[in-house]
């Protein structure tokens, strides 16, 4: 109540009260304490109720922003010992004494919200952008096993690789870099493919491909799925758009697609190599932007195309 703003508020509403009050009060004989109290005060109600609802906010706020920043129950309203050197903080009912070096309770409360929101970050990655750069050298937690760990968890695409050089030595060192760099973004592998030898143009040709991601995540921009079926004497090439998300082959899953395409009626008779092409949407011309299998022999560099290694006759 007591404070600069409070003076000026009510110094502006008494200010608004009618001057007539007060010199009538002075003629009927009221003095300067009974024209306050009996008078001006009780018109001045509305101006305290305003006030006292403003501090009252105002206080609340004082406590209400400790307790959002602050999410550590364990400390948010225990007393602390004096004594140098080691605190111990009082426990709440149902809870053991902790004994703490000074400036741990911060590290605390960064690991119990780094735990908390693992889950989280664990299901957010898998669909968004992750990746940066490391810290300082710091073992074990920047050694080979726990960093795997952590960009595999976090499903990492994309790593600064000129920082920091010691953590970065350290990796190639220990033997995990060449796993890294492999394991970095989406790493498809097809595993098994099932297509016809034959097939007559207007006929069908099912396929069934199952791809299994190797990689650490799953590709963050849209991506064509499409079957290439190529001349072999021709080089003609005839593409049939398969049903498939490459970003929802999420890391570590497989992913099957199933599908039966028909040929085109005026398809020429002839034996046609079967490829696979997952191309840029909006760079399709540009074969360097397309999806290479990790699958060996397979990958055409000129076409952007993968080879099945499979060839079908159409009558």
């Amino acid at each position: 109540m007591f404070s600069a703003f409070g003076v000026f508020l009510l110094r502006q509403f008494f200010l608004g009260l009618p001057r007539e009050l007060e010199e009538a009060a002075r003629l009927d004989g009221a003095g300067p304490l009974r024209i306050y109290w009996s008078i001006m005060l009780p018109l001045a109600r509305p101006g305290l109720v305003a006030l006292g609802v403003l501090v009252l906010l105002w206080s609340w706020n004082d406590l209400f922003w400790p307790l959002v920043v602050n999410t550590a129950h364990d400390v948010r309203h225990h007393r602390a010992d004096t004594r140098p050197g080691v605190r111990r903080l009082r426990p709440g009912p149902g809870r053991a004494p902790q004994r703490l070096l000074p400036g741990q309770p911060r590290r605390l409360r960064h690991l119990r919200e780094h735990r908390r929101r693992i889950p989280y970050l664990q299901a957010e990655t898998a669909y968004l952008p992750m990746g940066g750069e490391t810290c300082g050298a710091n073992p074990p937690r920047s050694s080979c096993p726990t960093a795997m760990s952590e960009m595999s968890l976090f499903h990492w695409s994309y790593l600064n690789t000129d920082y920091h050089p010691d953590v970065i030595n350290g990796w190639n060192t220990g033997g995990c870099l060449p796993g890294i760099t492999r394991r970095l973004g989406y790493r498809f592998a097809l595993q098994t493919g099932t297509y016809p030898s034959t097939s007559t143009h207007g006929g069908a040709l099912p396929v069934r491909l199952t791809i299994r991601n190797d990689g650490w995540a799953a590709p963050f921009n849209p991506r064509d799925v499409a079957l290439v079926l190529r001349n072999t004497a021709t080089s003609a090439v005839y593409r049939f758009p398969l049903n498939a998300n490459p970003r929802l082959w999420l890391a570590g899953a497989t992913a099957t697609i199933d599908q039966s395409v028909t040929l085109p009626a005026g398809m020429p008779a002839g034996t046609y190599a079967l490829l696979l092409d997952l191309p840029d949407p909006q760079l399709s011309s540009r074969p360097e932007y397309s999806i290479r299998l990790a699958n060996d022999n397979v990958w055409e560099a000129a076409t952007g195309y993968n080879n099945l290694l499979r060839s079908v006759t159409v009558n």
